[in-house]
């Protein structure tokens, strides 16, 4: 056990001796005059709540330093790992050493990487002379592969390569914003690694570097094309046509200055998809093992808890008989409280236990006709009006002789049954007998029984008219063909009468599975979470609208994607 912020415990303990030399000195002040001109001496019970108050402020203070408990193992739910693909947009990239030329290729590249690699958040960034996120972390595959084929619609003008300032930049993306530490995560790059700059980063542990190399050592001449795409001619420097080559010394220093670095040169055809997953799979499984998995549970409450009874205790003691008789109020409140529920669940255990000896009594057929009723007022009571329903009919009969209460339970149990027209004609009848009687009761019963027979009635209108209204829907409906015959009807009424039942089924199940996978989580391995993650994408299916968006947005990325500055390079800079 620790304290997160022991460093700041010198201020905390000045604070709570500032406090109470403060209180202590008012106090003894206050009640020294109070004794010298009203003769009162200070009572125990000030005496004890000033201690209270003065620990409880010692706890609350203590508990703002972060109170931890020792490190433990936990399992958790895998998170998402973090990527960043950084490509490479230097004039160098317009180089056809590789098919069609090496900007296509690193394109085809990451895209056949964002396709493939499930259980990654990843972020899309572009450098030349400058770095530019285009899409913050993310896995949407759509957006991703949009932006990525916007990329290859740019005609690169100029630009140099700065890969290590591209990379080392790109890192401050992996902070939470919570802190400005970085926590790990995934660096893909793209390039030919013609470096314009002696720079070598310096890299936090828990990166993930690969380089990608794009193009050949032999190398070529570099292609220079108008806005319009319309050839100009190839690059010149001092006269001479440059020749742009992969740089594998630069890639094997790169990669040598993480811990966790690899560097590949893929062949023409090749795609290096998996082998990239793996790599990443790897160090994320040794983040996992050494970080992420511990945890340092907070137990605050160890030290707010008290804090907080003391200081109520503190108030109670100062001002006690100011509470003694709301205090009593709401002790008796709450015992009669828990008397009434205690008095409802055993009515309603001893309704149950009436209605299973009754319901013996019914069934071994030496039961009376009162009793009957009596069963059937219970079942009543618990919502079963079928039933219900069913003994007062054998009971009753067609005359309705019997009391007012009786026919009241009759008439609402029919009511509640869909018996609407029958339970209607008893209560009509019994309200009849009421006024006739003239009573005052008998009046207002009369009237309750005149709100529940037209409340029904509304009830069951507003149910037909839906009915009716969702039938000319079903009638309005395009491409249905009104020739059909009696069994292709049936067979579209049952159809569509089996169609809400398998959606609710269907709901009911993802609800189910939604609940295992929450729980299963924590036990699943990164394989088993790519895996099923792999599953639902494929489940997906893109509507063509937003298809239409994606292509449109496509369309539109060649005006900020530039990341080349207008300046001219300086003399013996190299600006490809």
């Amino acid at each position: 056990m620790s304290f997160i912020y022991l460093k700041h415990l010198p201020v905390v303990m000045v604070m709570v001796i500032i406090f109470i030399l403060v209180i202590f000195l008012y106090e003894r002040k206050y009640f020294a005059w109070i004794e010298k001109y009203w003769f009162f001496k200070r009572s125990w019970k000030s005496k004890l709540s000033t201690i209270c108050l003065f620990l409880s402020f010692a706890f609350l203070s203590v508990a703002m330093m972060d109170f931890r408990g020792a490190e433990t193992k936990v399992n958790t739910s895998i998170p998402d790992q973090r990527t960043i693909i950084i490509i490479d947009v230097s004039a160098s990239m317009a180089v056809e050493d590789v098919q069609p030329n090496r900007l296509q290729k690193a394109i085809w590249m990451a895209r056949n990487f964002v396709r493939n690699a499930v259980g990654h958040q990843i972020s899309l960034v572009l450098f030349s002379d400058t770095h530019k996120r285009i899409v913050s972390f993310t896995d949407d595959i759509d957006l991703l592969d949009a932006r990525l084929s916007g990329i290859g619609d740019i005609v690169i003008k100029r630009g140099g390569s700065t890969v290590s300032k591209a990379i080392v930049e790109s890192l401050a993306y992996f902070k939470t914003g919570l802190t400005d530490s970085i926590h790990g995560g995934n660096l893909l790059v793209f390039s030919d690694f013609e470096e314009t700059e002696n720079f070598r980063p310096s890299l936090p542990p828990g990166i993930s570097l690969m380089l990608v190399g794009v193009g050949t050592s032999k190398g070529a001449v570099i292609p220079m094309r108008s806005r319009d795409g319309y050839f100009r001619g190839f690059k010149k420097y001092k006269g001479k046509k440059v020749i742009s080559s992969l740089d594998e010394n630069s890639m094997k220093k790169l990669s040598a200055m993480v811990d966790h670095g690899k560097y590949l040169i893929p062949l023409t055809n090749n795609m290096p998809t998996e082998e990239i997953i793996d790599f990443f799979r790897n160090g994320f499984k040794k983040k996992m093992t050494k970080n992420d998995l511990r945890v340092m549970p907070v137990l605050v409450e160890w030290l707010v808890i008290p804090g907080i009874l003391l200081l109520v205790c503190s108030l109670l003691l100062r001002i006690g008989k100011t509470f003694v008789v709301p205090t009593i109020i709401m002790l008796v409140a709450g015992q009669q409280l828990m008397v009434f529920s205690a008095q409802a669940n055993a009515e309603g255990h001893i309704n149950d236990i009436r209605v299973n000896k009754l319901d013996k009594k019914l069934k071994s057929g030496n039961i009376s006709k009162m009793e009957e009723l009596k069963l059937a007022e219970y079942l009543l009571r618990r919502k079963e009006y079928e039933r219900a329903a069913t003994l007062y009919e054998e009971n009753i009969g067609v005359k309705l002789a019997e009391g007012k209460n009786i026919l009241f339970n009759f008439g609402l149990s029919l009511l509640q049954a869909k018996k609407i027209k029958r339970g209607t004609n008893v209560l009509k009848t019994l309200s009849k007998r009421l006024r006739e009687s003239g009573d005052d009761d008998s009046i207002k019963m009369c009237e309750d029984i005149r709100a529940l027979v037209i409340n029904t009635l509304n009830q069951e209108k507003r149910k037909q008219n839906e009915k009716k209204e969702q039938k000319s829907k079903d009638k309005n409906k395009p491409g249905q063909n009104k020739q059909q015959n009696n069994t292709g009807k049936g067979s579209k009424k049952k159809q569509q009468q089996k169609e809400p039942e398998m959606k609710k089924d269907e709901n009911k199940k993802n609800e189910k599975g939604d609940n295992q996978n929450n729980g299963a989580n924590k036990n699943m391995s990164i394989e088993e979470k790519e895996k099923k993650q792999r599953q639902q994408r494929k489940m997906v299916k893109i509507p063509a609208l937003l298809k239409q968006i994606l292509s449109d947005d496509r369309n539109l990325q060649g005006k900020f994607l530039d990341t080349s500055t207008a300046k001219k390079s300086k003399i013996g800079r190299k600006d490809w």
